[in-house]
């Protein structure tokens, strides 16, 4: 009981200065509910959200700092049961967001947590809604790169003239690493499957590498890692299994390095446990005289 009491006493402090929850701010007044999308730490420890209400002047993007005063919206977007947005993403000194919805000419959106700086970027055929809509953004070489509904990859610089299409028929990107101002990514296409893509945000820079698997099923590529601005990853070409690549950024530069299992056996190379070095990439392999699910030999390529 003593014990009891001395832990008591101990605690008694936080529990005078714990504060009970409560309602920050009632967007949805009455017995309506307020769907809170996504919440975004800014620099200055205000966060900014984006809330869906029963209301058409209070769906948008808030601000907060802490208080019910201090929570204001920065800019609504009209019948906020019909709001969807993406994560916050961080660009220039600004938070970019897909705040799609019918109401809204243009689904990509900037904020820098004011209201006289919260405004839309215009791209010229990203729409708001359906197949036109933004379905990922992300940021590499300095500019956003948008996956659009309707397999479309776009690229922008925070400005309309800026900002455009880059390829279509491009779903599903996945970025992997970036080489010499070059993007590396894996897309799928409905006449090629998944296959290595590059960029370097322009239209011209913007294309599929080698259809390593010719026809829809693919060659899967998997990035291992980069050296001497050469990037190496393991593909299918359906004739020697998956084995090490690389390439340069050019379709004449991307090749298989060595048949290591010769025919269509893969050699089973772990991408995890691929090492870039100084003088090359390090990996695990096997071989014909290695068939044994344990029997992987150390491997080097420079490329």
């Amino acid at each position: 009981m003593k014990n009891n009491l001395s832990l008591l006493a101990l605690l008694l402090p936080f529990f005078i200065k714990a504060q009970v929850p409560s309602i920050l701010k009632d967007l949805s007044p009455g017995s309506a509910s307020t769907t809170v999308v996504q919440l975004y730490a800014m620099p200055n420890n205000d966060v900014l959200f984006s809330a869906s209400t029963n209301s058409s002047t209070t769906s948008g993007i808030y601000v907060s700092d802490g208080s019910t005063a201090g929570t204001q919206i920065l800019k609504s977007f009209g019948n906020g049961k019909n709001l969807s947005t993406s994560s916050f993403l961080p660009y220039n000194g600004k938070v970019y967001l897909n705040a799609g919805t019918s109401y809204t000419a243009a689904p990509l959106w900037r904020t820098d947590g004011t209201t006289a700086g919260t405004d839309s970027v215009l791209i010229q055929g990203l729409t708001s809604a359906g197949l036109n809509g933004i379905r990922t953004m992300t940021v590499f070489l300095n500019l956003i790169f948008i996956e659009g509904y309707g397999n479309k990859l776009w690229r922008s610089n925070g400005t309309s003239s800026g900002s455009y299409s880059l390829a279509a028929d491009v779903g599903n990107p996945f970025y992997r690493d970036t080489v010499n101002g070059v993007l590396y990514f894996t897309a799928t296409s409905s006449v090629t499957g998944t296959e290595l893509w590059r960029t370097d945000g322009t239209v011209a820079g913007t294309f599929m590498l080698k259809d390593i698997w010719p026809g829809t099923l693919g060659s899967n590529p998997s990035i291992c890692g980069r050296y001497n601005n050469l990037l190496f990853f393991t593909a299918d070409n359906q004739v020697n299994g998956s084995e090490m690549w690389r390439t340069d950024g050019t379709t004449n530069g991307t090749y298989m390095l060595k048949d290591i299992y010769p025919g269509a056996i893969s050699s089973a190379i772990s991408p995890q446990l691929a090492w870039s070095a100084a003088n090359g990439i390090y990996f695990n392999a096997k071989d014909f005289q290695n068939t044994q699910q344990t029997n992987y030999e150390l491997w080097f390529s420079d490329g």
